[in-house]
C-alpha cells in the first residue's frame, strides 16, 4: 500500500540556512510582538502587576492598606507569576519534509525551522527555558538571542524519529513540528508515554498544500522514498477523491490524539504567512501553559 509518505517527490539533502532563519526569525518574532500582547499571569514573583480586591486566602501582607483607604475596598498587590517552565522544540528534517510544490512557497523543512526558531525566541522572552533538539535529536538549551544555535548543529538529519522520551522531563511543555506522514499509532504511542509523565505537548502539521488537495490534473509518476521505487498513478481524478478522504480521516485521528491528552493540535499549510499563523498559535498556547 501506497502511504502518505511516499506519495510526493523532494529532491535534495537536507539543508539548513541557520544564519539565514536566525535573520528571519527574528524579524519575524518583532512582527508578531507588533500584533500580540500576550497576558501576565499573577503569582509570587517581583513585579508589580495590578491591584485586585481581597479574597479569603489572599496573603495578608500583600494588602495596600494607603490604596485600600483611598477606594473604600481592601486591595491586593499582585505579582507578575515568574516561574520558568522547561520548554522543549523538535522539527522534523527527513526527506518529505523537502517537498514543495512550487517556486512561491518555501518548502516544509524550511517553514518547520522557521516556526521552531521564531517560537524559541518568543518564548525566550518569556523568561522561559527552552531546548532545541538538534540533527541527531540532543536537546540544546537555547541562549538568549539565540547566539549558540549555529550551522554545524544541524549538518545531520533526525530522519523524522521522536526524541527519546528518556530526555523529556517530567511536567515539561514540547513542540513537534512536522508532516506527521507516519503510521498514526507511532504518533499516538508517543503522546501516551509522554502523558503518562504529566508532559504537554503542541502538535504543529505543517503541510503543502498539494499534499491536502492532490490538485494534479494528469498521471503521475511518484517515489518511494523507503524504496526508491518509481510508482505510476493512473486515473488521476478516483486517486485523488480516495486520497483526499483517507487524508482527512489522517489529519482527524491527529487531533483526536491531540484532544484525547489535553494537547494542542495546530496546521500550517508552507504557503501561508507564518506571522498569523504564529499569532494565532500565541494566543492559545499562552493562555494555556500557566493555567
Amino acid at each position: 500500500m501506497l502511504g502518505f509518505k511516499n506519495i510526493f517527490k523532494s529532491s535534495g539533502e537536507i539543508s539548513l540556512k541557520v544564519k539565514d532563519l536566525l535573520i528571519n526569525s527574528n524579524y519575524l518574532e518583532k512582527k508578531i510582538k507588533v500584533g500580540f500582547h500576550p497576558m501576565r499571569y499573577a503569582g509570587r514573583g517581583e513585579n508589580f502587576w495590578q491591584y485586585k480586591e481581597y479574597n479569603k486566602g489572599d496573603i495578608l501582607s500583600s494588602i495596600d492598606w494607603r490604596k485600600s483607604a483611598s477606594s473604600n475596598r481592601i486591595l491586593v498587590r499582585e505579582k507578575e507569576k515568574e516561574t520558568s517552565k522547561t520548554i522543549y522544540i523538535f522539527f522534523d528534517t527527513s526527506k518529505s519534509m523537502l517537498y514543495q510544490n512550487n517556486d512561491k512557497s518555501h518548502n516544509k523543512l524550511y517553514k518547520s525551522a522557521l516556526i521552531a526558531f521564531t517560537v524559541s525566541r518568543l518564548l525566550l522572552n518569556k523568561k522561559e527555558d527552552v531546548f532545541l533538539f538538534d540533527g541527531t535529536n540532543n536537546p540544546v538549551k537555547c541562549l538568549p538571542d539565540l547566539t549558540n544555535i549555529k550551522q554545524d548543529l544541524f549538518e545531520k538529519s533526525n530522519l523524522g524519529e521522536f526524541p527519546a522520551k528518556e530526555i523529556i522531563k517530567p511536567k515539561s511543555h514540547i513542540f513537534i513540528i512536522s508532516d506527521f506522514l507516519y503510521n498514526t499509532e507511532k504518533i499516538y504511542n508517543y503522546c501516551r508515554d509522554l502523558k503518562s509523565k504529566e508532559v504537554l505537548g503542541s502538535l504543529i502539521q505543517v503541510l503543502d498544500r498539494r499534499e491536502i488537495d492532490f490538485a494534479f490534473d494528469k498521471d503521475l509518476e511518484v517515489l518511494d522514498l523507503e524504496t526508491d521505487e518509481v510508482l505510476v498513478i493512473n486515473n488521476i481524478e478516483k486517486f485523488r477523491n480516495n486520497y483526499i478522504t483517507k487524508f482527512k480521516e489522517f489529519k482527524f485521528q491527529i487531533n483526536n490524539y491531540c484532544n484525547n491528552y489535553n494537547w494542542n493540535y495546530f496546521e500550517h499549510i508552507s504557503d501561508m504567512e507564518t506571522d498569523k499563523f504564529l499569532i494565532n498559535l500565541c494566543k492559545i498556547f499562552f493562555n494555556k501553559i500557566h493555567c
